[in-house]
């Protein structure tokens, strides 16, 4: 597992690495930054499967870092369980191909209601939404 961490403390964010070092060799810290800004960076050029970042940083706060960037996106909203959200995000990736999309390698989920609001773990509401480079020339098509 790739891991990216954001912390401006020194300490804390070494710490951190020492301790994802003693889980074992599969939980790999790929890149560290001090504040948000240099975080978006090394996270955009990594791709880490995990972000362990701080919330109040200098110059760019955790929050800010991981908040899309405008722009336009394509967003399919999945009601179910998270072992069934991989359909959702092929549901939108099917319709994108369908219409002719180039999407970007931004890709975004938001939890509108979780287990706390919901009636339990197969409950969810998520807002699944990708970046969209470039719309296709066609017309508009049905949504799935």
């Amino acid at each position: 597992m790739k891991i990216v961490i954001v912390e401006d403390e020194p300490r804390i964010r070494e710490g951190i690495a020492m301790l994802l070092g003693r889980l074992g060799p599969e939980y790999q810290v790929v890149a560290s930054a001090e504040n948000g800004k240099i975080g978006l960076e090394k996270i955009l050029e990594t791709r880490p499967d995990l972000i362990i970042t701080d919330v109040k940083m200098p110059e760019m706060d955790g929050v800010q870092m991981l908040t899309a960037p405008a722009g336009r996106y394509l967003t399919y909203f999945h009601a179910g369980s998270f072992d069934t959200v991989r359909e959702g995000y092929q549901r939108l990736l099917d319709w994108a191909q369908t219409c002719g999309m180039t999407l970007g390698e931004l890709f975004w989920e938001d939890v509108l209601l979780d287990e706390l609001a919901g009636k339990g773990y197969d409950q969810y509401l998520l807002r699944l939404s990708v970046f969209v480079e470039q719309t296709g020339g066609g017309r508009a098509q049905e949504p799935l």
